[in-house]
């Protein structure tokens, strides 16, 4: 299926990442850490602890982390 020459290339399903469309910046290729003091570790972990019913998603979710920071919290 070909497109236009004006139309971006990120319309097409087969269009891959290194694809440059114009006026669009590249993704970031790092990935963003955040540092949690371990008085707010204490705190998310209580807040989790307090709330047995939760599931790991949901409690991820509720305390604004990831779910692999909350298991490594554990």
């Amino acid at each position: 299926m070909d497109f236009p020459s004006g139309m971006p290339k990120r319309y097409n399903a087969y269009a891959t990442a290194d694809i440059d469309v114009e006026g669009e910046k590249e993704a970031p290729t790092k990935r963003h850490r955040k540092q949690y003091i371990i008085g707010e570790q204490v705190r998310l972990l209580t807040i989790w602890q307090q709330n047995k019913h939760w599931s790991l998603a949901k409690a991820a979710s509720k305390l604004g982390v990831h779910p692999v920071t909350l298991l490594g919290w554990r």
